[in-house]
């Protein structure tokens, strides 16, 4: 986290309706988004997603804020669409390439497996490579 110097992003798993949700990442840039769940955002990001270096919110970006008026679920993206775009977003996590963060649960995340079964249809499959 210190090394973020203004917006880190990293994968989540068991989020997303998918194995993981988050990043995709190629040479040290953010190319796109791994997510089932109202892909369509700017940013579909899981707030466990990402990080800010407090010098932005409290230097670059004072009145930026959480809009109680937001639709659940886009609370993220509008937060971050105040002071980031994608491109200057910081991949953390080895390129995005490890899961370091997770939503558990005592269940099994069902909606998980189903979501990423929709995913495998569309051909847009979790990238087996990134272990959850």
């Amino acid at each position: 986290m210190r090394s973020i110097s203004r917006v880190g992003v990293w994968p989540v798993a068991f989020t997303g309706a998918a194995r993981w949700s988050g990043p995709i990442c190629k040479h040290g840039h953010v190319i796109g988004f791994h997510n089932n769940w109202k892909p369509w955002r700017s940013f579909p990001l899981d707030m466990a997603g990402f990080a800010i270096n407090i010098r932005v919110l409290l230097v670059d970006f004072p009145s930026a804020k959480f809009e109680k008026t937001v639709r659940p679920g886009l609370m993220e993206t509008s937060f971050l669409e105040q002071i980031t775009t994608r491109e200057k977003l910081e991949p953390k996590a080895e390129g995005c390439m490890k899961v370091y963060v997770w939503h558990t649960r005592t269940e099994t995340p069902v909606i998980n497996i189903n979501g990423e079964r929709q995913l495998i249809k569309r051909g847009r499959p979790s990238n087996p490579e990134i272990e959850t």
